[in-house]
């Protein structure tokens, strides 16, 4: 059992043979609080995001929870990312996923692509928690999008960013 687990702030169920998390009363109450010191965080502390610490990783798995699905293309759509500054074996992650749903996969899963992002990972974590806006990195050739012109113009308004994205950093 998990610390966040004995605190009763999340608590484990069994879901079609794995393992998920979910969130207790307790946990949900929790979440105000810790959106907050996120916003906190974001307008008062410095933006310090080295090199080595960026991770584009956790903003995939963050991304594919937070697309507008409703937005998506009525057909499953392959939207490949890849990052050129990662080593090898993870310079490339996909979204997979329609109207009813969206997947992140670490490795190929196998389906055509519908449209490239290709991006270092350092801009697409700035752009995710707002320090540079979507259309701004697009714009000045920093995320090169490849497809379809229909999908290259319609994919910023699937993403729904980070909830801290529209939060200023306050200059001191």
């Amino acid at each position: 059992m998990g610390t966040l687990e004995k605190a009763g702030i999340i608590e484990r169920t069994r879901v079609d043979g794995h393992t998920e998390y979910v969130l207790t009363t307790a946990g949900r109450e929790l979440v105000p609080t810790l959106e907050s010191l996120a916003c906190w965080g974001k307008s008062w502390l410095p933006a310090t995001l080295s090199d080595d610490r960026a991770d584009p990783d956790l903003i995939m798995w963050d991304m594919h929870r937070r697309m507008d699905l409703e937005r998506l293309p009525d057909t499953r759509t392959v939207i490949e990312f890849e990052f050129p500054d990662r080593p090898e074996a993870m310079q490339r992650r996909w979204l997979v996923g329609d109207r009813a749903g969206m997947e992140m996969c670490i490795t190929d899963p196998g389906y055509e692509v519908d449209l490239l992002v290709r991006t270092d990972s350092r801009t697409i974590i700035l752009v995710w928690y707002g320090d540079i806006p979507l259309r701004e990195a697009i714009d000045q050739g920093s995320i090169r999008l490849h497809g379809p012109g229909a999908l290259c113009r319609d994919f910023p308004g699937w993403l729904q960013l980070n909830p801290i994205a529209g939060v200023p950093r306050q200059r001191a």
